[in-house]
């Protein structure tokens, strides 16, 4: 379709359904009441046998703002594609037939999209209802993930969610979707894989933000909530890295592009500590000669944030979780603090070590230079995430004022015991 009247900030919301007939008019219903409305609802039946077709044309044939189209059954990808190629809108947010939108939905998401215009696809948190009650989702906080490419092809990390909290602007769903037939009949089913690691390997900007507006229903018949179990499964994990093998040779991705791994850890603006090591362990992969990897790897975990909080609590009805408020960081505390040694239980803000975040990562029991003065040896173990400290062994020799570091640091046995 053409883009001459394809509004900035415009939303088309594609449907996918089949076998649904119970569940999608709810679904409908939520898109249709949304506070920010969508210029387009497309509802794509995909090929029914329970009446589903006949009750959408009888309910919805007449209503110039809802498009339906009833085809023979192709899968999940093959439905999404006949739904975005019927798109005519700026941003592409995707809804599971057996799902439901708070009405707030497309109004947080839009405003994200309004205000950032480099942001590409958003994401957010599913609220689990039905057979299940729980919250799902990649972090308790919104974080610009930035450019995700080689995280996604080195290690083939999963920026996204269910179908039903994923949107994104038009051009990175119509690459994204770009695949060859034999690749419909392997997606019939988690087709949201290529929307998630399509548009990461392709180069889309993402962003996680929590919204409490997916209401992601569990019952026997979906398919994504039951099949999380078996992705550690050869099959599943073999037909993924196909999957992401794709789209990096459409992308030419080889060896030297490993070597961007700190370029691509430099588009995000506040990684977490989970982000952080993940990509020095990719840097560390690199082909480059072993004193630059481990600089670079070192050099990563500097801008470490706090560890990243997955707002996940899924099981039985009626469990409830213990989740710490967005944007309060949990108090660190030594795990085995000395007993003369009574640190106060807070974070102290402090330059971060290169070597202390090495020996971290690496993990084994380490000694590292430490100061006598009690404030910074907390403030390089708070930093560091270190489970233990060890006092100065000569409490008769103070640190000279105006010194950091002690008199006898030749002799002072004092240091931080690293360990994993």
């Amino acid at each position: 379709m053409g883009t001459k009247n394809r509004l900035p900030g415009s939303f088309a919301v594609v449907i996918t359904s089949y076998n649904y007939r119970r569940y999608v008019i709810d679904a409908i219903e939520s898109v249709r009441s949304q506070t920010r409305a969508p210029r387009q609802v497309i509802v794509v039946d995909d090929g029914s046998t329970d009446g589903s077709a006949e009750l959408l044309q009888a309910r919805y044939a007449d209503n110039p703002r809802v498009t339906l189209l009833c085809g023979p059954n192709t899968g999940q990808l093959g439905a999404f594609a006949r739904g975005v190629a019927h798109a005519d809108a700026d941003i592409l947010a995707f809804l599971d037939a057996d799902d439901r939108w708070s009405d707030d939905y497309l109004a947080q998401i839009g405003a994200l999209y309004d205000g950032r215009p480099d942001v590409d696809f958003v994401f957010t948190n599913i609220n689990l209802f039905g057979d299940e009650h729980g919250v799902h989702g990649y972090a308790d906080r919104p974080i610009d993930l930035g450019q995700t490419a080689l995280a996604t092809w080195m290690t083939g990390w999963w920026y996204g969610e269910a179908t039903s909290a994923l949107s994104m602007r038009r051009p990175w769903a119509v690459r994204s979707l770009d695949l060859p037939s034999t690749f419909q009949q392997a997606w019939r089913l988690s087709g949201d894989n290529a929307l998630v690691f399509g548009s990461s390997i392709l180069g889309a900007r993402k962003f996680f933000l929590p919204t409490a507006s997916v209401q992601y229903r569990v019952h026997g018949a979906n398919g994504w909530w039951h099949s999380r179990e078996r992705e550690q499964l050869f099959e599943n994990r073999f037909r993924a890295r196909s999957l992401i093998n794709h789209y990096a040779r459409e992308m030419a991705m080889d060896g030297r592009t490993m070597e961007l791994v700190k370029q691509e850890f430099l588009s995000k603006p506040d990684p977490s500590r989970d982000e952080a090591i993940r990509y020095a362990l990719m840097a560390l992969r690199s082909g480059v000669w072993l004193p630059q990897r481990l600089w670079r790897a070192a050099s990563i975990m500097r801008r470490a944030g706090p560890t990243e909080r997955r707002a996940e609590d899924a099981g039985s009805p009626g469990r409830a979780g213990v989740q710490a408020p967005a944007g309060v960081k949990a108090a660190w505390r030594p795990r085995h603090t000395p007993p003369h040694l009574n640190l106060p239980d807070t974070r102290f803000e402090a330059r971060h070590n290169p070597l202390v975040s090495l020996q971290v990562m690496f993990g084994g029991r380490r000694r590292v230079q430490g100061l006598c003065n009690g404030a910074d040896i907390q403030q390089e173990a708070a930093v560091a995430g270190l489970p233990g400290i060890a006092a100065c062994s000569e409490p008769a020799l103070r640190p000279h004022p105006g010194h950091r570091q002690c008199q006898h640091r030749r002799h002072c046995r004092n240091a931080l015991l690293v360990s994993r």
